[in-house]
């Protein structure tokens, strides 16, 4: 473990630095028997006094950290899950060096944001796998499962990541095996001599991931619309509140300050709008891409602590819709705790994005609407746990679950490798029932809320294959029936006609 390592370190330390008093120790014992004179037998038993009390001060040190120890060992890691956002990422929107970024325009990972997920899967390492053994050295697919959503970056973001957690040197070697096995049908290719009895060159780990499409992705995209249906509704709304006035009020003097630097004008932004550059801003520092030359480094921390509060407002202002689109996650999150002991899985790990993290983070009452913008105001802020920062590229949340030398199960949440406050906002432990009691008991149903109302028509796309065939058949019909018709009236005829020749014979009989 660990700690024992550390208490190792503790213990050689303290003997090290107290050689000399051990040896003082030593040295006023054998003089002892030997005939000094009274003045200095005096002071030698008094530095032997001191020595004594530092030694003894020392050993109830060492107790201490045995005690620590032992109960830290005696706590046993359960399980653990963890939310982590993308890597850093090409723009999304055109308005800034469009004719240059418009191949990007699409929030592509960069070879920063690999790295940055590379790393992060390194960390993960670190603590799981080499500090607290929790994890086996190598991939194992029943101890590991991940989850993305159905975009590029988080996708590439997942797979960065995996590559830290068990990076070159911990995959897979081939069987022995006739070379006939190894290659595709009928396509004899060498590998290269280095590759050897790897599976992949310099053995490398490949990593399954799950996903779903973004209107069924309710634990990762529960955010908005297409997931929520009746989201499009309250954030539309939630742009118009009080607070966005607020907020649109205090933040002129930074908003005419922008349009002078961009040669804007003014009355064309808004604080979304600002948001919208902020984004595209972060990318170009991110990838050294270059920026407006008058946007200062206040400007740009300005625009970033209103990029935080404009999210927060447009897409959970209220705590209500947080707990409503947070609901799936964290219902999902509960699951797989509830699961342990009956699954073998022992990392649940979750690609997703900025807003998927900010979302969870109001959840778990580390940030809202509210304490960022009392933040921002330099106002008292009431939530002693408000993190008023966006979630930046790679950052990430970890619930560790434990269990006790009790038997009793407890909940730890880290944010960016920094245990929170949980529950009660005064500890960063919790035990597991009650931070279920609490997730229960805040959850809102997100298949009941988010439900759209019937507007309009339904719009029905036919093939053009379908309305051609469906045109000739109808024309073919009507040539029938035209022809029938014909038929018909000359029958009529034919019949009226011999009537009035059959009627002239009977009247000349008579």
């Amino acid at each position: 473990m660990i700690f024992l390592f550390h208490t190792q370190a503790k213990i050689l330390g303290f003997f090290l630095a107290n050689l000399p008093i051990f040896a003082a120790l030593l040295q006023a014992i054998i003089e002892q028997f030997i005939f000094l004179d009274a003045s200095i037998l005096f002071n030698k038993f008094l530095g032997l006094f001191i020595a004594l009390i530092s030694f003894f001060e020392g050993v109830t040190h060492l107790m201490f950290l045995f005690l620590i120890f032992y109960a830290q060992a005696a706590d046993q890691l359960l399980q653990i899950q963890s939310l982590w956002r993308h890597g850093a990422r090409t723009a999304i929107y055109c308005n800034w060096m469009c004719n240059e970024f418009k191949d990007l325009l699409n929030g592509y990972l960069t070879p920063a944001g690999m790295r940055q997920q590379f790393l992060l899967g390194q960390w993960f390492r670190q603590r799981y796998i080499e500090d607290l053994k929790f994890l086996k050295d190598t991939y194992d697919v029943d101890e590991i499962i991940i989850y993305a959503t159905d975009v590029n970056r988080t996708v590439m973001s997942a797979l960065s990541n995996f590559q830290g957690l068990y990076p070159f040197g911990k995959g897979p070697t081939v069987p022995v095996v006739p070379e006939q096995y190894l290659n595709p049908p009928s396509q004899i290719i060498q590998p290269p001599p280095e590759v050897g009895d790897n599976a992949l060159p310099f053995q490398i780990q490949t990593i399954p991931f799950h996903m779903q499409e973004n209107q069924d992705d309710k634990n990762l995209r529960g955010y908005g619309s297409p997931a929520c249906g009746s989201a499009y509704i309250f954030q539309a709304a939630n742009k118009i509140t009080a607070m966005s006035k607020r907020v649109e009020e205090r933040a002129k003097p930074l908003k005419i300050k922008f349009a002078n630097m961009m040669n804007l004008d003014p009355q064309t932004l808004d604080i979304f709008k600002l948001s919208n550059y902020q984004d595209t801003f972060t990318t170009c520092v991110y990838n050294n891409n270059p920026i407006p030359k008058g946007l200062t480094n206040e400007m740009y921390n300005e625009l970033d602590q209103l990029n935080t509060l404009t999210t927060l407002i447009s897409l959970y202002r209220t705590w209500d819709q947080a707990r409503l689109l947070s609901q799936p996650f964290m219902t999902n999150l509960l699951k797989n705790f509830d699961e342990v002991g009956s699954t073998t899985y022992k990392f649940h790990a979750y690609s997703a994005h900025d807003v998927t993290v900010q979302l969870i983070m109001i959840a778990m009452n580390f940030t809202s609407s509210d304490c960022v913008e009392q933040v921002w105001n330099g106002s008292k802020v009431d939530n002693k746990n408000c993190i008023y920062s966006f979630p930046g590229y790679a950052s990430n949340l970890i619930w560790e679950l434990w269990e006790d030398s009790n038997k009793e199960k407890y909940i730890k949440v880290l944010y960016n490798g920094t245990y929170q406050n949980i529950c009660d906002g005064l500890s960063d432990k919790c035990s597991y029932k009650k931070f279920k009691e609490i997730v229960l008991q805040q959850n809102l149903d997100f298949d009941e809320g988010c439900k759209l109302p019937f507007q309009g028509k339904t719009v029905i796309q036919v093939p053009t294959w379908l309305t051609t065939v469906t045109y000739l058949v109808l024309a073919l019909v009507l040539i029938v029936v035209g022809y029938g018709i014909f038929l018909l009236g000359g029958l009529v005829k034919k019949s009226r006609k011999r009537q009035l020749l059959g009627g002239g014979s009977v009247q000349q009989s008579r």
